[in-house]
């Protein structure tokens, strides 16, 4: 059976200074990360099938002691649930919905009344085409 570590308040919390990882209770695996540089972070440390697993949970203070609670317990369910939030989060951030071109295009098509003539918006079409590589433009 895992050691529990003592329940740590939010005054507790805010007092502490030594650089490393600080488990604060209540939520299994749930820790303070202090950096050398005195930069702050939630971890939660979990295990995800059969790997280990240390999740991201926010920057403290802005992720208060309350917060954190929440984001490890609602992550520590969705893991019993079978779902893993690791492969989630990565999946949901390689998720590509603005590309070059259809930022380039956009573009064009908001400022193309600016421009004094049909040629300066064909010219943009041209140039984006000749040096990102799209040459069936």
């Amino acid at each position: 059976m895992p050691k529990l570590a003592k329940p740590l308040g939010a005054l507790a919390v805010k007092n502490l200074k030594d650089e490393g990882l600080h488990a604060v209770g209540t939520v299994s695996g749930l820790h303070l990360s202090i950096s050398a540089s005195g930069a702050r972070s939630w971890i939660l440390r979990t295990k995800i099938g059969t790997r280990r697993s240390d999740i991201g949970l926010g920057a403290y203070p802005a992720v208060s002691l309350a917060l954190a609670h929440e984001k490890a317990q609602a992550i520590k369910e969705s893991i019993k649930q079978g779902i893993d939030p690791v492969a989630a989060r990565t999946r949901s951030r390689n998720t590509v919905e603005w590309t070059f071109e259809r930022c380039a295009l956009e573009y064009i098509k908001l400022h193309r009344t600016s421009w004094k003539n049909a040629k300066h918006a064909s010219q943009w079409e041209n140039t984006l085409a000749a040096y990102s590589g799209d040459r069936d433009r």
